[in-house]
C-alpha cells in the first residue's frame, strides 16, 4: 500500500503557497501518519516523513483518541496482515525515536515506552478476554528487547514513582518481573514492593522472589523509612501503620 503521490504533492504544494501556517492541514497528515502506524504501513510513514518535516518524538493529540506518541502507538497496535509490531517499533527507532520519552495522556496518567511494553506483555497473559492476543507477550519480548538495546532505562519511572516492573506486579506476573531483573538488571525499588504488599491480589510467590531471593532490604526500619519517603504523596497515616505490620511479616 502506498499513497497517491498527487495526495502527498497536493498536500506540500499548499502548504507552501499559504502564508500563514495552517494547523488544519497538519493535523490531517498527522491522524494519516498515526494510522499508517497503527496499521503497520512503514511505506507510507517513510513517504509523509520524506515530503514533510516530521517531530518523530511529537506528543499527538487526537480528537477522538487518546494522545500519544508514534513509538508508543506501533507497541500497542495490533497485527495487521501478519506484520509484526516489531518492524515499525524498529523502523522509528532508525528515525530518531527516543525511547526514553514521556507523554501524558488525556487522562493525566504518565507513559513511555517500555511501560508500554510491559503492558503488551501483561495483555498477552490475560488470554480470558478474547481481544486480547496472547502472542503480545512474545512481541513485547522482542519490544523491550530492542528498546533496551536502543537506550531504554529499564528502571525509569513515572511520575508517580511507577515502571516496568510495577506492571508485573500489579498484574501478578513474575516471568516478566523475572525478565526484568535477570536479562536487564532491573531494580526492585521499594515502591515496587510496597505495592506488591499492599494489593490483596498479589501473589505470593512475587512478594517472596522480591523480598527473600533478591535480598535487597537490610532492616525493617530501613524499609519503612524508605517506603514513607517515597510514597509520602500517595499513603495515609493508617496505610502506613497497616504497611508496617505487614513489612514485619514478611522480614522476620
Amino acid at each position: 500500500m502506498s499513497l497517491p503521490k498527487s495526495f502527498i504533492e497536493s498536500i506540500v504544494e499548499y502548504k507552501q503557497s499559504i502564508s500563514k501556517f495552517d494547523d488544519a492541514v497538519d493535523e490531517y497528515i498527522f491522524a494519516y501518519l498515526i494510522k499508517a502506524v497503527e496499521y503497520g504501513h512503514i511505506d507510507i510513514v517513510q513517504e509523509i516523513v520524506n515530503f514533510m518535516s516530521i517531530d518523530i518524538n511529537a506528543v499527538y493529540i487526537q480528537k477522538w483518541n487518546p494522545s500519544i506518541t508514534l513509538l508508543c502507538k506501533a507497541i500497542m497496535s495490533p497485527k495487521i496482515n501478519g506484520q509484526p509490531k516489531i518492524n515499525m517499533v524498529k523502523y522509528l527507532l532508525t528515525l530518531g525515536a527516543n525511547p526514553n520519552l514521556k507523554y501524558i495522556d488525556d487522562d493525566g496518567d504518565e507513559y513511555f515506552a517500555l511501560y508500554t511494553a510491559g503492558i503488551l506483555y501483561i495483555q498477552g497473559t490475560m488470554i480470558k478476554d478474547k481481544t486480547w492476543n496472547p502472542e503480545n507477550t512474545k512481541d513485547a519480548i522482542e519490544i523491550i528487547q530492542i528498546l533496551v538495546q536502543s537506550g531504554a532505562d529499564i528502571n525509569q519511572q513515572t511520575k508517580e514513582y511507577s515502571n516496568i516492573m510495577c506492571v508485573g506486579v500489579m498484574f501478578n506476573s513474575l516471568d516478566l518481573i523475572k525478565l526484568c531483573i535477570s536479562d536487564y538488571g532491573a531494580i526492585i525499588t521499594n515502591i515496587c514492593l510496597m505495592i506488591a504488599l499492599s494489593y490483596e491480589k498479589t501473589n505470593d510467590d512475587i512478594i517472596r522472589y522480591l523480598v527473600y531471593e533478591k535480598k535487597f532490604i537490610h532492616t525493617v526500619d530501613e524499609i519503612k523509612t524508605n517506603i514513607r519517603l517515597e510514597s509520602r504523596l500517595h499513603q495515609s497515616e493508617d496505610e502506613f501503620i497497616l504497611m508496617d505490620k505487614m513489612i514485619e511479616l514478611w522480614i522476620k
